[in-house]
C-alpha cells in the first residue's frame, strides 16, 4: 500500500515520524504519481492535488486552529472532502467540532523513553516552564505569565528550552535545552501555557516520568488545565500534595509506546482506506505485513 506523501516545508521531521509509524504496511512516498498511488497522505497543509482517491489529512494544533478561526479554510474543507481528518490532540478535535468538523485524534509523539517506575517527587518546590522567545504562540500571553510568577515567589521555576527567561526574578532561571530524563526527576512538573492548545513533544516526556503538566484551555488525558487566573492555584495544589502523576505515566506506558502507537496508526489508516475503496476491503482485514 503506497500513499502519495505531501507535507509543508517546515514539518519534514514530523512528516517522517508519521511515515515511520505507518511503515512498512503503508508507505508514504513523495515521488509516486497520483495514477500509481492508492491514496494521499497530507501533513499539516491544506494544499493537495484534486483526486478521486482517498485523502487522509493530518493537522497539527496551529493548522487546526487556523481552520477553526478562518472561514475560508473551513470552506475549503467543504469543497475538498477528505477520507479522514486527523489532528494531533483532543483539544484541537473539540475546537473543530464547534464548527461541525469531525476529526480523529492521532497523538504522534517522538520515541519516548518510558521509565518502568517513577522517582518520588523532589522535596524542593520546583517546576519547569516551557517558553520560546519571540514565538507569537507564547508572546501574546507573556503578561499573564508575569502575574502567575508573582504568585509563586516560593517556587523555583526553570525555563526551557530558551536560554533567556521571560522574566528577571530571583526564583526564575533559564536552562535552555535540557536532557529531559535527567531533569524531570528534579521537578514536580511543567507549565506549557500558550495562545492555542498544543500537545507538544515535551508533554509526553513529562507524563512518562509521572510528573504533572499544567496548561490553559486544553482538554487532554491526565493533564491539568485551567485559565491563567487560576494557574498559580492549580500549581500550588499539586505541589502541596506532592503526588506522582501515576495515571499519566500509565497512559503513556500503555498507549504511547512504539508498538501501541504503530498498531493504532496502521489499523486506523486501514479502516479509512478500506471504507473508501472496495478494492482495499480485504486488505483492511489482513494483519499481514506487506
Amino acid at each position: 500500500m503506497r500513499l502519495l506523501g505531501i507535507h509543508s516545508k517546515r514539518t519534514v521531521k514530523a512528516y517522517n515520524r508519521c511515515a515511520s509509524l505507518l511503515a512498512p504496511e503503508i508507505v508514504l512516498d513523495r515521488n509516486i504519481s497520483l495514477e500509481d498511488c492508492d491514496g494521499v497522505f497530507v501533513h499539516n497543509t491544506l494544499q493537495h492535488p484534486k483526486t478521486n482517491k482517498p485523502v487522509i489529512m493530518y493537522l497539527c494544533s496551529g493548522s487546526a486552529m487556523s481552520v477553526y478561526r478562518k472561514g475560508q479554510c473551513r470552506e475549503w474543507l467543504k469543497e475538498n472532502p477528505l477520507a479522514a481528518l486527523w489532528v494531533n490532540c483532543n483539544s484541537a478535535h473539540l475546537k473543530l467540532l464547534e464548527h461541525g468538523i469531525k476529526s480523529t485524534v492521532m497523538y504522534r509523539p517522538n520515541i519516548i523513553h518510558i521509565p518502568k517506575t517513577c522517582t518520588p517527587m523532589p522535596k524542593e518546590r520546583r517546576i519547569l516552564w516551557y517558553w520560546i522567545e519571540n514565538d507569537i504562540v507564547f508572546g501574546e500571553v507573556e503578561a499573564e505569565y508575569v502575574k502567575t510568577v508573582a504568585q509563586l515567589a516560593d517556587v523555583e521555576i526553570w525555563v526551557i528550552p530558551s536560554k533567556k527567561s521571560f522574566l528577571d526574578a530571583p526564583n526564575v532561571k533559564a536552562l535552555g535545552q535540557i536532557k529531559m530524563g535527567q531533569t524531570l526527576p528534579q521537578v514536580h512538573g511543567m507549565i506549557r501555557a500558550s495562545l492555542y492548545p498544543d500537545f507538544g513533544r515535551s508533554m509526553f516526556d513529562v507524563l512518562a516520568h509521572g510528573r504533572w503538566v499544567w496548561t490553559t484551555g486544553m482538554n487532554e488525558p491526565f493533564v491539568d488545565s485551567t485559565n491563567m487566573e487560576n494557574l498559580a492555584a492549580s500549581i500550588r495544589a499539586r505541589l502541596d500534595a506532592g503526588e506522582i502523576n501515576t495515571k499519566g505515566h500509565e497512559w503513556i506506558a500503555t498507549k504511547m509506546n512504539e508498538a501501541a502507537l504503530r498498531k493504532r496508526w496502521v489499523n486506523t489508516a486501514k479502516k479509512v482506506l478500506a471504507s473508501t475503496s472496495p478494492r482495499l476491503q480485504s486488505w483492511e482485514k489482513s494483519d499481514n505485513l506487506m
